[in-house]
């Protein structure tokens, strides 16, 4: 065949669907291309957000944990500030005394008196005194009593107890921990008559970070002792409710 004999428009014709074919083809697959790589970049963006919130949530339950923390350490902060000063915890006084005793010829009954922390933190550096004027009578007459723990005993006094009794008592507990009694001070208190006399106490309490001044007067009534008027002062400042602060039997 010729050359002059070839379709001309034919072979153009065919070759240019040949081209077009090609062409779509390359657009197909460039599309399809596309279509992968965005959706790898939508897969990538969706874990990033995913490991984003996953960050969130593991920064917040840090924050948490650190809030937590330090809510903690405020806490034993505190703790220990209260166990070093006390945190309010006051002293409680307590005053008993034993029925009527006939002895020597005289009537008296046997007070003591005893303190207590009931408070929720240890009292540091306590310390006092009691002004007893009452005491010396009993002595006079061979009367002495102690106490041993929780039990009372009688023994023999000596002239000295006689000649060198003062009516001041001092003592020095140093810290008074939790719910634990401890003794202050004990007396006889004589009757002159069973009934109406009124016998007088002062009581001053000292400790690192407070005091109390009580004035407390007992009452001769029917052969035994009762709690009369009672005046005291706390931390320079009178109270007029005295219950948080001293009990009687």
């Amino acid at each position: 065949m010729s050359i002059d004999n070839i379709n001309w428009s034919l072979l153009f014709g065919v070759l240019g669907g040949v081209i077009f074919v090609g062409a779509s083809i390359a657009q197909w697959s460039e599309k399809k291309e596309e279509e992968k790589r965005a959706r790898r970049s939508e897969q990538n963006a969706n874990k990033a957000q995913e490991e984003l919130k996953l960050l969130q949530v593991e920064n917040l339950e840090k924050s948490e944990e650190l809030k937590n923390a330090y809510k903690e350490i405020a806490h034993l902060q505190k703790e220990i500030k209260n166990e070093l000063t006390g945190a309010g915890s006051v002293p409680l006084v307590k005053i008993k005394s034993s029925k009527q005793i006939s002895s020597s010829g005289k009537d008296y009954v046997i007070v003591w008196f005893d303190v207590i922390n009931n408070g929720k933190y240890p009292i540091k550096g306590f310390k006092g005194r009691i002004y007893d004027a009452w005491g010396l009578e009993m002595l006079k007459y061979g009367v002495k009593h102690f106490r041993d723990g929780m039990s009372v005993g009688f023994t023999s006094n000596t002239e000295d107890d006689v000649k060198n009794y003062y009516p001041i008592y001092h003592f020095d507990l140093g810290t008074i921990i939790l719910q634990k009694s401890y003794p202050l001070h004990l007396t006889t208190l004589c009757f002159d008559s069973l009934d109406g006399n009124i016998y007088p106490y002062n009581i001053e309490l000292q400790w690192d970070q407070g005091s109390i001044i009580y004035f407390i007067e007992l009452i001769a009534k029917k052969g035994k002792v009762e709690l009369g008027s009672v005046d005291l002062m706390y931390n320079g400042k009178k109270h007029s409710d005295y219950s948080d602060f001293l009990t009687y039997n």
